[in-house]
């Protein structure tokens, strides 16, 4: 039998209805940052076409690239998410694995750190 999910555990992402998880509730502050810095992003998703592993949010901000995986608090990346984030680094790219406040807060972080320095040059 299909469970009812009232409107309150409900938030809009991207244009869709989602259930208020966890890791939901890290993704929309996710957006919301990468928004509020300007930054290019989208949503990857997997496809037997696509990358094993690739993060949640691809993006790139004043020229770098940078990938977002999203885990639910305490939540783990898998061994392929872990690869491909290092893949990413290995090109000069950033990758952030993000698990709640204190993981968003480096990522803020390296957002303002980008800002500043390129406005400065």
């Amino acid at each position: 039998m299909p469970q009812v999910v009232q409107e309150h555990e409900l938030h809009t992402l991207w244009g869709l209805k989602m259930r208020t998880t966890p890791e939901n509730k890290i993704k929309v502050k996710v957006v919301a940052l990468l928004d509020f810095y300007g930054c290019f992003h989208y949503p990857a998703s997997a496809s037997p076409y696509g990358i094993a592993g690739i993060p949640d949010r691809i993006g790139c901000f004043h020229r770098l690239f940078f990938g977002v995986e999203v885990k639910r608090p305490g939540g783990k990346p898998t061994a392929l998410q872990k690869r491909c984030g290092q893949k990413i680094e290995a090109a000069g790219g950033k990758w952030f694995l993000v698990d709640g406040d204190e993981a968003l807060e480096q990522l803020r972080s390296w957002l303002e750190e980008v800002r500043h320095e390129r406005e400065e040059s």
